[in-house]
This record gives structure tokens, C-alpha cells and sequence, in this order.
């Protein structure tokens, strides 16, 4: 079925409540990463039919909690203005964000945030200055990442994935943003190991592998450091 069908609207927007009235949540993230580049222009359209019309559901049964989808961030054009097309369906800016995968500043592998470009983060943000901004998801290799099968050999460091924390949290400090989440607080080497076993291992579960502020081994990082000065701000 497409997916602006009814019965797909209807089906989904079910789904959601049950999620909802079990877990009593204080947002909701309905849509993940919903502009990705690779969407064809007439599914793309469907799919924001779709959206409108679970957003609408949703703003109609719980008025009370913000609903947002999450914007992936790169730096193509075609995402940028598939975000810009979103915005009426969400409350938040809420961001995806692995840019050591991909950012334009780390083709020769070094994933140092410093040499991000500088509108990297902003030219989401400005695209709704008047919305709550967060980051649903995020996270920084803390180690080297080799990825055959996507062709990433990227520099990784426990300073570097420290400064990215900073510059996040920062960020969305000084946009008087709602909150972060990163995506793994340790790393899980031994459940790439198991799936390994199990034959269940993609290529796709290692790009977070070495992202947690804890490592394997359950040594703190720098980060984790950071992580816990930036809660200790909040509650003070």
C-alpha cells in the first residue's frame, strides 16, 4: 500500500497510541530521520501526506506532549529541503547526527569537529528558530572506524568525541534547547561479537560501535566527564 493509505494512517497511528498510553511519555519522536537524501520525489510526497495526517491524530488525542520527528543531518541540498517541507509536523528541531560518518570535513578520515563547516548544525536550526530544539539522537567514535562495506576509515579519538559533546551541548545551551540524547553510553563490542556467532552481524551495526562514553572494558572517557558536568548544570 502507499503510505498515505487510510488503512496505513490508521494502522500506524494505532500503533503509536499503544506505545503512548503504555509508556506515558513526555515527547514523542513519531517519524526518525524522516529527510533523508535518498527519498524519490513522488514517495517523498506520499510520505508527507502520511506524516500530516498521523501529526494531526496525534496533536488531537495528546495536545499535552510534543510531537516531533527527527531530521537527519548532512549537507546535501535534497535533505535540507525535505526538512523545510516537514515543518509543519513537528513541535521540535529535533536532530540525528553522526557526522564522523560523513561530514565534509573528515574525507581524509579526520573526524576532529573543529573543521566542521560552520552553518554544519544551523542551517537546520534556522530553518524553525521559533521551535524547541534537541537532539533526539547523537553520538562520536571515540576510536578509529573501519567500515569496509561503506567505505569509511575514519580518525577517531577520546579528545575528539569529548569536543563534539562540548559543541553539542553548547549548542543547544545557548538555543535554550530542550535536551540530548546520545545514542550509546557504552561501547558494545561484545554484541558485535555475538551476532557475529549467531550469524546476525550487518555492516550497519558497526558505525556505533565505538561511540560510548564508556568504553568495553567499562572505563569512563572524557566525555563521560562532560556528560555528567552538563547534568549537574541542569539540576543546579
Amino acid at each position: 500500500m502507499p503510505f498515505n493509505d487510510a488503512k496505513v494512517v490508521t494502522a500506524y497511528t494505532n500503533f503509536l497510541k499503544l506505545l503512548i498510553d503504555s509508556l506515558q511519555p513526555s515527547f514523542i519522536n513519531y517519524a526518525v530521520e524522516s529527510n533523508v537524501e535518498s527519498w524519490d520525489a513522488a514517495d517523498f510526497g506520499e510520505y508527507k501526506n502520511f506524516i500530516s495526517k498521523v501529526y494531526q491524530q496525534l496533536k488531537m488525542d495528546y495536545p499535552s506532549i510534543p510531537i516531533m520527528l527527527s531530521w537527519i543531518v548532512n549537507e546535501t541540498p535534497q535533505s535540507l529541503d525535505f526538512a523545510r517541507q516537514l515543518l509543519p509536523y513537528t513541535d521540535y528541531t529535533a536532530l540525528s547526527a553522526y557526522p564522523y560518518t560523513h561530514v565534509s570535513s573528515s574525507a581524509s578520515g579526520n573526524t576532529n569537529s573543529a573543521l566542521f563547516p560552520r552553518d554544519y548544525f544551523t542551517r537546520y536550526i534556522n530553518l524553525a528558530t521559533g521551535k524547541p530544539l534537541c537532539f533526539a539522537e547523537t553520538g562520536y567514535i571515540a576510536e578509529p572506524l573501519v567500515v569496509p562495506a561503506f567505505s569509511l576509515n575514519k580518525q577517531g579519538n577520546e579528545l575528539w568525541q569529548q569536543a563534539y559533546l562540548e559543541m553539542v551541548c553548547n549548542l543547544v545551551n545557548e538555543r535554550n534547547g530542550k535536551f540530548v540524547v546520545w545514542f550509546c553510553h557504552k561501547d558494545y563490542d561484545a554484541a558485535i561479537v555475538r551476532l557475529q556467532a549467531l550469524g546476525l552481524y550487518q555492516d550497519l551495526f558497526s558505525l556505533w560501535t565505538n561511540t560510548g562514553l564508556v568504553n568495553e572494558n567499562n572505563v569512563q572517557r572524557p566525555a563521560y566527564t562532560t556528560w555528567l558536568g552538563w547534568i549537574d548544570r541542569k539540576l543546579n
